[in-house]
């Protein structure tokens, strides 16, 4: 929860962010949330 919050937080402070930031963040938050979803399934 604590990553999806601090996702929203980056894209709501970085909407004019360039795609290679907007591509950094998307993997850190997937690092995280991958894990997580293996285990559901």
């Amino acid at each position: 929860e604590k990553a999806v919050n601090e996702a929203i937080e980056w894209l709501d402070a970085n909407q004019e962010a360039d795609s290679e930031d907007f591509k950094t963040q998307k993997k850190k938050l997937e690092d995280v949330v991958q894990p997580i979803m293996t285990k559901l399934y």
